[in-house]
């Protein structure tokens, strides 16, 4: 898959400006940047913000230099995701997709420091960055960051969780887009009714249609192709 992610359903991108490949050597060196700057990211400012000693300015920089790596970390879990989406029947790509969200969950759990200080900061001291003009741009992150104080756990709980949830609740949300991207639908056209076997899109595209009996047609077939799969999705 050096040019396009493609499937049954007709799904395709080209991808070739993320990775080559997911063999690209490059997948493992934007990994290793992301570690060596997360762990530096973590030496420069960790019990900084939540002892509010920095200034308006540092905090930008601080948010700008968290904003870099976390964009260069997305890249490819954003390959892997597509992949995925693309085709979740081939187990390559399933394989691709559980590796590099392993991958970027041991890089962000080095950042989770972060957030869990915002958080935590002293009221004023972020009033006062607030009112720094530099930080205008991140005046909606911040004030959303700190709307999430009251439920959020201390560090060692919310790494625990994120570590977790690539065996727990990510594995079953993949669970449910395999077993719904692979299922077919049987369709009767209400005009002709002649039989067409669809997918979870192009029925539920259906449902938008300006004819009343076509909607009612795919709704269904859409909860009879349900039922077939009854017992893992109510599982799920």
């Amino acid at each position: 898959m050096s040019q396009d992610s493609s499937s049954a359903q007709g799904v395709a991108w080209n991808l070739t400006h993320l990775y080559d490949s997911p063999e690209d050597p490059r997948i493992e060196q934007t990994l290793a940047d992301s570690h060596a700057l997360a762990d530096q990211f973590a030496d420069d400012y960790r019990g900084r913000i939540i002892s509010g000693e920095m200034s308006g300015k540092e905090l930008l920089e601080a948010i700008q230099k968290l904003e870099g790596l976390v964009n260069e970390l997305s890249k490819p879990m954003s390959l892997a995701s597509l992949m995925f989406s693309a085709d979740t029947s081939d187990p390559a790509h399933g394989a691709f997709y559980q590796a590099m969200q392993e991958a970027s969950s041991a890089v962000r759990v080095k950042l989770m420091f972060f957030s869990i200080e915002l958080q935590k900061a002293p009221q004023d001291w972020i009033d006062h960055c607030l009112a720094d003009p530099a930080l205008v741009d991140y005046q909606h992150y911040i004030s959303v960051e700190r709307v999430y104080a009251p439920f959020t756990l201390s560090e060692e709980k919310e790494v625990l969780l994120e570590e977790t949830s690539n065996v727990g609740s990510r594995a079953w949300v993949r669970l449910h887009e395999e077993v719904l991207s692979s299922q077919r639908f049987s369709y009767a056209d209400p005009k002709t009714g002649d039989v067409t076997e669809l997918t979870q899109q192009g029925v539920l595209s259906k449902l938008y249609s300006s004819d009343r009996a076509e909607r009612q047609a795919a709704a269904d077939c859409f909860s009879a192709g349900l039922l077939t799969v009854e017992k893992t999705i109510a599982f799920i």
